[in-house]
């Protein structure tokens, strides 16, 4: 009975200590990370593209395109120095979400095959797999600190053992090892079951982001970029390369006892079937002073694609018919690339709008200092010259006047419709403020904001585009549960938010009713809400509640929208403006 009692107190302990080791470690490297891309990217060693090596603007150029065709918030953007060919998304959502790309892959991938891997990476954001990763992140250094710390107990008793002879010691001291060595084979079955796991996840995920790249970007450049892969036989030599290995395009490392990704032969057989099995030795396409960084230049402009909802109908349509890829099974066919008109057209036409940013506001949304400047001139009021010389007292204790002038007269000349794609130019680069900048940043605004005594359409929209997504980037509010799947709990508030938009367009509310009720229609539960009952917190509220729902329903209120701001036959910038900001507020990302 004492050995039974005895035996079940060590089983208990060592089961204990093993759970506690586990949650412990994996809180740890939890807080370590914080579900933040970004933290990845540093872990291994990447650093912030530079705009200013063409190399690497040519990243940030695909990396807006893709954004667009996939239709998902753009990631911070690093470069990892490191001669292999690969690259890797991680964050637990879009807003805290970072893609790494290696030198190698820069060097030798032209840029349809660029093209490809940056459009995998996306498929990986917009199907939510990197969540599931960050959080394998967690459970798997939870597992080998309890490896590494019953390793520990054992070498430590085994020392301590010698030199004495004692039989009540002898006996504590064996439990002791016993427990060690208990939780170390705890620590390294858990870890061979979780890689188990892991991998056959992993590789199926990796065949559907393959499949997605090319829809993604409308052609087979992929394809290209596995060949080239296969056959340079470079591994990533990165520090922490291992612990994040799964989150790269390919093979990272060597691993001795499971793949973490699909044979490339396999990835590349089922994109094109009748492939002959030869793989391409990859030529430099750069030359070495191409790649050359000089660190004091170094800045990030992970910058975004912005599908513009302008008068032609025919574009809002484009981008709603973007395909949202389907799981590819052992049988899976190639996409069918004529299908992604649409998200070529797409990208074509976010090139052009950002295009029609001027080049001296681009440069100067890529730095994070002079992206804040942006944000308060664009705050400034142009009808009231007196809350305007407010304003800009308010800036003046707080900004280099002069860099800021350059930038507001700027401003001042540049199109009502180019303005929202300056804002999301900026929005990646404020990712790079310190947490205390970040809140800086942040007073100031709303202190030109509530300069005269109310909020405008303009400064309510630009909360959503550019401090909603910031502070869950900031940590400084979490993303909202998924709490509705049914349009009747949150009727009152979908009516709320699309009768706003629907008066804002017709600034009456018999007329703005009328188009409300020919819109929602299908929709008995929605009710047009008169324009004196909608204040700033009512719209707020409504659009904290209506985040709540599944993203079925979010994009159902999208379409609503839509159709709301096309009720007139056009759809202006400030009404774009709107829709854009109600899709960043549902976390849905562009057009």
């Amino acid at each position: 009975d004492l050995y039974m009692q005895t035996s079940f107190g060590v089983s208990a302990l060592i089961v204990g200590a093993a759970a506690l080791t586990l949650w412990l470690g994996a809180c740890y490297m939890k807080s370590k990370v914080g579900g933040h891309g970004s933290a990845v990217a540093k872990a291994l060693g990447a650093r912030n593209v530079t705009p200013s090596n063409p190399i690497e603007k040519r990243l940030l150029n695909i990396v807006e395109e893709i954004a667009l065709a996939s239709r998902v918030l753009p990631p911070s953007v690093y470069v990892l120095d490191d001669e292999s060919i690969n690259a890797l998304a991680a964050g637990e959502s879009p807003q805290k979400a970072a893609i790494v790309v290696t030198s190698g892959a820069l060097r030798y991938l032209n840029r349809d095959e660029l093209q490809g891997v940056i459009a995998h990476e996306f498929s990986h954001i917009y199907n939510n797999d990197m969540k599931f990763n960050m959080r394998m992140i967690s459970l798997i250094f939870g597992i080998e600190v309890i490896s590494m710390i019953g390793e520990l107990v054992f070498r430590f008793t085994k020392d301590d053992s010698r030199g004495y002879s004692g039989k009540d010691r002898g006996n504590a001291i064996a439990y002791i090892a016993l427990a060690g060595a208990a939780l170390f084979i705890i620590g390294f079955a858990g870890k061979i079951c979780a890689s188990i796991i892991k991998a056959a996840v992993n590789r199926q995920r990796e065949f559907l982001a393959d499949a997605s790249a090319m829809q993604f970007s409308g052609h087979d450049g992929i394809i290209g970029a596995l060949k080239k892969i296969g056959g340079s036989h470079s591994l990533v030599k990165a520090p922490y390369a291992s612990a994040f290995s799964y989150f790269f395009f390919a093979q990272a490392i060597k691993s001795r006892l499971f793949a973490t990704h699909p044979p490339l032969k396999e990835r590349i057989k089922r994109l094109e079937p009748r492939w002959g099995g030869e793989f391409i030795t990859p030529k430099s396409l750069m030359r070495d002073e191409d790649l050359i960084v000089k660190p004091a230049k170094t800045k990030i402009i992970p910058t975004a694609t912005i599908a513009m909802a302008t008068a032609s109908a025919a574009i809002v349509a484009a981008g709603k018919n973007v395909i949202k890829p389907k799981e590819p099974n052992a049988t899976s066919e190639v996409p069918n690339l004529a299908a992604n008109t649409n998200a070529i057209d797409l990208i074509n036409i976010a090139t052009a709008d950002i295009e029609a940013v001027p080049e001296y506001l681009r440069e100067q949304a890529a730095d994070p200092l002079a992206a804040r400047w942006i944000i308060y001139a664009l705050l400034i009021d142009r009808v009231d010259r007196a809350v305007a010389s407010r304003q800009h007292k308010i800036i003046a204790t707080r900004v280099y006047p002069d860099g800021f002038e350059k930038i507001a007269t700027a401003i001042n000349s540049l199109k009502r419709e180019s303005v929202v794609h300056l804002i999301f130019l900026c929005v990646p680069a404020l990712k790079n403020l310190t947490i205390d900048q970040y809140k800086h940043f942040r007073e100031v605004a709303d202190l030109l904001i509530e300069e005269d005594g109310k909020v405008s359409l303009f400064e309510f929209n630009l909360k959503y585009l550019v401090f909603y997504p910031l502070d869950i980037a900031f940590d400084l509010r979490k993303p909202p549960k998924i709490v509705y799947n049914a349009i009747e709990p949150i009727a009152k508030e979908i009516s709320v938010a699309l009768s706003a938009i629907v008066y804002d367009q017709y600034q009456n509310d018999e007329k703005a009713g009328s188009a409300f009720d020919n819109v929602c229609k299908t929709i008995n539960a929605l009710e047009y809400v008169p324009s004196n009952k909608i204040l700033t917190q009512t719209l707020e509220r409504a659009y904290d509640r209506i985040q709540q729902s599944n993203d079925e329903i979010k994009q159902h209120i999208i379409d609503l929208a839509i159709a709301s701001v096309k009720s007139d036959g056009a759809i202006s910038p400030e009404e774009a403006e709107t829709i854009h900001a109600l899709r960043s507020a549902l976390g849905l990302g562009y057009m």
